[in-house]
Order: C-alpha cells, then structure tokens, then sequence
C-alpha cells in the first residue's frame, strides 16, 4: 500500500523574537540618549574648583558671548529688551532665578551690566554657570 507523500510546507520565518528585540533596543537607546538642549553659541565658561551643582527646573538664562551680544533664553536681545523680559518672566514664574552663562574671555563689565539689569528687573535670585576643572587642584 503505498502511503501519500506529505505536502511541502512552505519555509517561514518567525519574526515576532526579532521585533521584540528590535522594540528592546529603541527602548534602551531612547532611555539612554542624552538630549542636549544648548542655545548653540560656543562659550568657554569659566572654571570653579568650589562651583556647586544646582537643579534647574525650566531655566530662565542669559548667555554672554564673548562679543558681548545677550540671548535670553536662546533669542538675541538687548540690554534694554533684557530688562522688558525678565520682568515678564519673573510676573510668570517669581521664584526662578536667573542663571547668567559668561564666556570666560566676555567683558566684566558686561556680566555686571546684566547682573544689574536683573535686579532691576526684581528677579529673585542670579546663578552665575562655571565649569569643574578637569584636574583637581
């Protein structure tokens, strides 16, 4: 008696292990990512061996380049708009202070001049950002 071949199956391959892991690997790279959030003009801040970390929720900031022009909180101002805004800012948010990022060859006088201009503008408090040395002194 003869017995019936079997039919040939078509090969397949099992992909749900590979987008599992594929799924995995976002995940981890997502959670792992640094985004980084800079305004995009080059400083060279200054370094503090006795500088302190502080956590910053929103950050309202200044960045002095090293030609003296201002961007508050990533747009280009003048002294005299810097003042207009951190008075509307310090109305939104009153206790958020004011972290100033100088580059370490700006003008003294200009850090001043802003550091002025936020108290004028009543802003609770002033941060001024450095930069750890990279060898301990």
């Amino acid at each position: 008696m003869p017995f019936p071949l079997p039919a040939k199956a078509d090969p397949r391959i099992d992909i749900s292990p590979l987008i599992d892991v594929v799924f995995q690997l976002l995940i981890f790279f997502v959670v792992t990512t640094t985004f980084l959030t800079d305004s995009g003009i080059p400083l060279e801040l200054p370094e503090a061996a006795s500088g302190q970390n502080e956590t910053v929720r929103e950050e309202m900031s200044v960045r002095v380049a090293r030609d003296g022009g201002l961007r508050f909180n990533g747009e280009m101002v003048s002294l005299e708009d810097l003042q207009r805004l951190l008075v509307e800012a310090v109305k939104d948010s009153p206790t958020e202070a004011l972290t100033i990022y100088g580059d370490g060859q700006v003008d003294y006088e200009t850090v001043i001049q802003v550091m002025d201009v936020a108290r004028k503008a009543s802003v609770p408090g002033i941060v001024l950002a450095t930069e750890k040395p990279l060898t301990p002194e």
